[in-house]
């Protein structure tokens, strides 16, 4: 037990007590000669115990010999002690019965106010273990429901948690609550997090600013964890459900299993090809498995359906799939799609293990996606959103987390009656990307120079000077999106083309319109442009008038390296090089009598093209002045 001096005198001697199960005190007396605010640990012999709970009362007396206590109110401790019977795998626990924690679990609820209680209903069932974040204002304080030691062969390769799970989050990002599960093999000493989920990510019931106290069976979802590796190396586990209140809403778990896995259990794990957005119309899907069961794997079968069509079956024979171990497969034959939007769905069935198991577990043999096959377009290429299919024709949408993204609104536009938008302002997570992506654009031989520009819409949010901010970012991409380069990227102030006090809606003075130098990709056989949204849940984005389009130079330009339009000119003209004139140092225009009229200091910062206004000037002939680092260059003009 720690003692602290909270007294002004150094605390000389103390009498430190133990009392176990209200039984006779164990007492002895130290000298630890501790300052004010010092403190000492006072440690007693070992005490024997077996299976069963225990109440341990510390006490201290006599300090510096003084008795009573002047301030007896923190003389006293008291801790409980669990020792609980180790509970052999399988585990299954539903809350049914009357006592709670049930028996051999335990609460860890530091605070000492609102932890995991039973309440009703549950999944299926009448009861489960709830907490009531709604209620409670606890910012950060941690409550855990801890299973007792829970044995199994270390032998073992793979345990299967999965425990019923019941929330509506408050749509408030400062409110999201957050459900960790904790595994511990030495007792409790160390855990290691194997799930963790707030907000809209823990969510199975939408949102409410009302306390959630009655799920319905459809809110309930089953999460499920796979525990392996050297976390089982020790043949024992403890296992938390960790609650971290951030004044929400309340969360209820229920038919806690911790089991290992059926002898025939193989997992479709993912969907590796086509990926979202594809450029190739042939496809060989291809797809990754795993061996989940206790069981070594002979053989499976693997379909694919392509737009709900017939399924193509690949028949795997021979296999030596070990418990845990993971194998790629191509899907044969590949197929052919047309440009737009496709789902592919694969399921796997004719499990067989080496003595002859079959699957026991369907729920995680199916798997589906959908996926966009971009088009191709000549330059010059231009959208506006008019049409009401989203994305257009040949474009596409890469939205990983399948939460808000690009879509088409008619509330704002440029021009029209519709733009693109993705709203940040409603996203539910930080650091989010989505992507829309360009079709293949081709057709610009013969071009000197290619552009994109776009009308562009945004506000800061209410947090964008200091919270993390919103970023639109242009790639291009020679290759499908497997490499690209950065050409344009804007984020919070220097993104931001008005003003909103929330959530944002653009007037027509709010647009404004970007140009991007596209130049580089010039001799490309065929690129694409990827408008790229980070969200960092602040304001909403718009787009609208993408157009990308290419630029053929006078051959004078490219021949003499500049040339002057309009010339004769009336009130300005302009000066245009073929290549950014970095050694360009001043401009300067003079008379026919040599006097100057008109300068302008470059030193090397002039941009490709330059319009030069000269105002007051009588019409007449003049003589422009180049000077570079290297050369003067006098060209003569003529003012109308």
């Amino acid at each position: 037990v720690r003692i602290r001096n909270n007294g002004l005198n150094t605390l000389n001697t103390v009498t430190v007590g133990m009392i176990l199960n209200g039984g006779a005190p164990v007492i002895q007396t130290i000298s630890p000669n501790l300052p004010f605010g010092y403190s000492t640990v006072v440690t007693f012999a070992a005490v024997p115990v077996t299976t069963g709970t225990y109440t341990i009362k510390f006490f201290t007396a006599n300090a510096n010999g003084i008795n009573p206590d002047q301030v007896p109110s923190n003389d006293t401790l008291t801790t409980t002690l669990t020792i609980a019977t180790p509970l052999p795998i399988p585990v299954s626990e539903g809350f049914e019965g009357s006592t709670f924690p049930p028996t051999g679990w335990t609460i860890r609820n530091p605070n000492i106010d609102f932890t995991w209680q039973r309440v009703s209903p549950g999944h299926n069932s009448n009861f489960s273990a709830a907490i009531d974040n709604y209620n409670n204002d606890g910012s950060g304080r941690i409550d855990e429901l801890r299973t007792p030691r829970i044995t199994f062969t270390p032998a073992d390769s793979i345990i299967l948690l999965s425990f019923d799970l019941a929330h509506k989050y408050y749509p408030d990002p400062t409110n999201y609550d957050t459900l960790k599960v904790l595994v511990s093999n030495d007792c409790g000493t160390t855990f290691t997090t194997v799930y963790q989920k707030s907000g809209p990510e823990l969510a199975t019931a939408d949102t409410s600013t009302l306390a959630y106290t009655t799920p319905i069976n459809a809110d309930w979802r089953t999460e499920k964890i796979t525990l392996k590796g050297a976390i089982l190396s020790t043949g024992n586990i403890i296992v938390a459900f960790r609650n971290i209140n951030e004044f929400g809403n309340n969360i209820f778990i229920d038919n806690i299993n911790i089991a290992p896995p059926a002898p025939g259990d193989l997992q479709l794990l993912s969907i590796d090809q086509p990926q979202a957005v594809i450029c190739n119309p042939s496809v060989t899907p291809s797809v990754n498995i795993q061996n989940t069961g206790s069981e070594t794997v002979e053989s499976v079968s693997i379909s694919y359906s392509l737009d709900n069509g017939p399924a193509v079956t690949t028949p795997l024979l021979g296999l030596s799939l070990l418990p845990g171990q993971q194998l790629a497969v191509a899907l044969l034959p590949a197929f052919t799609v047309t440009p737009g939007l496709h789902t592919i769905k694969v399921f796997i069935a004719n499990v067989l293990t080496a003595v002859g198991s079959r699957d026991l577990n369907p729920s995680n043999d199916t798997l589906q996606r959908s996926f966009t096959l971009v088009g191709r377009l000549a330059t010059p290429v231009s959208e506006g959103f008019e049409s009401a299919t989203f994305p257009p024709t040949g474009w596409a949408v890469d939205n990983p987390d399948r939460s808000i993204t690009w879509e088409r609104t008619t509330t704002a536009a440029k021009t029209g009656n519709a733009s693109m938008v993705i709203r940040n302002f409603d996203y539910p997570v930080s650091n989010s990307t989505d992507k829309f992506v360009s079709p293949i654009i081709t057709g610009f031989s013969g071009y000197d120079s290619l552009f994109v520009t776009f009308d562009l819409a945004y506000a800061l949010g209410l947090n964008g000077v200091n919270g993390n901010l919103d970023t639109l970012e242009l790639q291009v991409s020679r290759d499908c999106g497997q490499t690209t380069s950065t050409v344009w990227k804007k984020w919070g102030s220097d993104l931001q083309t008005a003003t909103a006090n929330g959530r944002f809606v653009p007037a027509a003075a709010d647009w404004k319109n970007m140009k991007v130098y596209l130049t580089p990709f010039v001799n490309s056989p065929g690129f694409q442009v990827f408008f790229i949204a980070k969200s960092n849940r602040q304001n909403n984005l718009y787009i609208d008038n993408i157009y990308i389009f290419g630029v053929t130079l006078p051959q004078r330009l490219k021949d003499k390296g500049y040339i002057i339009y309009a010339n004769p000119f009336s009130n300005s003209f302009v000066l245009q090089h073929y290549l950014p004139p970095i050694n360009l140092q001043k401009i300067t225009l003079y008379n026919s009598m040599g006097q100057k009229v008109w300068e302008n200091e470059i030193q090397g910062q002039a941009s490709s093209v330059i319009t030069i206004a000269p105002i007051g000037i009588s019409p007449g002939v003049y003589f422009l002045n180049l000077t570079y680092k290297d050369k003067i260059i006098v060209e003569r003009v003529v003012k109308n």
